[in-house]
């Protein structure tokens, strides 16, 4: 069973909030990495993508989701082409008013910009913005200009999403304990290179390091770019080690839709959730599939 899909039995009964997912209007929008033909870099890293160089709209993601218990939904920045982020926050926030979803916004702001507190300040003035990301992931958390952005963050109360390779950990520990106040979600599992055993055990001594700053919660999500192939079996030892490293109220599942939607469908993904967690309490499985999301995200 699929959390929230009535009338069936099985692993699980309850709402769940997307903390990850995307949408994109390439009829009005400009997205450089889903331009016809794409981009190697992204294709090497998640495989061949011509499938999602479509637009992908709100209507897509309830399709998709239909059955799966989607209650809630957190909209992560999509590498938005335009030069002034704030208009992915005024287009999503008009698709909230009209229709409820998406219900927290994380946006693109660059942080090493000298005027970034402003411009952190014209995304809130959007009723459903909750935080930042900035997509870059090698050698951006360290450098003093991003730092000096993201003391902005904790003075407006926001979060960040951090998009990370898992080896650098140490450096993220350093920032999540430089604004204790301030929550920082892991994105995507910390972007393993593969589910393979060997990179497992290094993964997970660089997590549990990571998890000693409590302002730290991990998203469960994107591990089909690690494994196109992806099974249950695959993806459960690293579900299960990242709860036990984090706690489930510092984890969250999302889907990351649609990128994910090229490993198989929505209802497989959450339902591999759902079963992966099955033996878990019901307090525990509420926290994954929703709780942890809700009060990270403030929706």
């Amino acid at each position: 069973m699929l959390p929230g899909e009535p009338g069936q039995t099985g692993a699980d009964s309850r709402a769940f909030v997307d903390a990850h997912h995307h949408l994109w209007d390439l009829d009005h929008h400009r997205y450089q990495w889903l331009a016809d033909p794409g981009v190697p870099e992204t294709e090497r890293w998640i495989g061949d993508y011509a499938a999602i160089r479509t637009s992908y709209l709100l209507a897509d993601l309830l399709r998709d989701a239909s059955g799966c218990g989607l209650a809630k939904s957190v909209h992560v920045e999509a590498l938005w082409g335009g030069e002034d982020s704030t208009d992915e926050t005024r287009w999503l926030q008009a698709i909230a008013d009209r229709h409820g979803f998406p219900h927290a916004i994380v946006a693109r702001v660059d942080l090493r910009r000298p005027d970034a507190e402003a411009h952190l300040a014209r995304h809130a003035a959007h009723p459903n913005f909750r935080g930042v990301r900035m997509a870059e992931m090698r050698g951006l958390i360290s450098g003093t200009d991003f730092r000096r952005g993201f003391a902005a963050i904790r003075r407006l109360g926001l979060s960040y999403d951090l998009n990370i390779v898992w080896c650098d950990a140490g450096a993220a520990l350093d920032l999540a304990r430089s604004s204790p106040e301030t929550p920082i979600v892991v994105d995507n599992m910390a972007n393993p290179a593969s589910l393979e055993w060997d990179l497992l055990l290094d993964w997970w001594i660089q997590m549990r390091s990571l998890a000693a700053a409590p302002n730290v919660a991990m998203k469960i999500s994107g591990l089909g770019m690690a494994d196109h192939s992806w099974t249950v079996d695959r993806i459960r030892p690293w579900v299960l080690e990242a709860i036990d490293i984090f706690g489930p109220g510092r984890c969250m599942f999302g889907t990351n839709w649609p990128v994910d939607s090229l490993y198989g469908s929505y209802r497989e993904l959450v339902n591999a959730y759902a079963t992966t967690v099955a033996a878990f309490t019901d307090a525990e499985r509420s926290a994954l599939f929703a709780e942890t999301a809700q009060r990270v995200y403030r929706v």
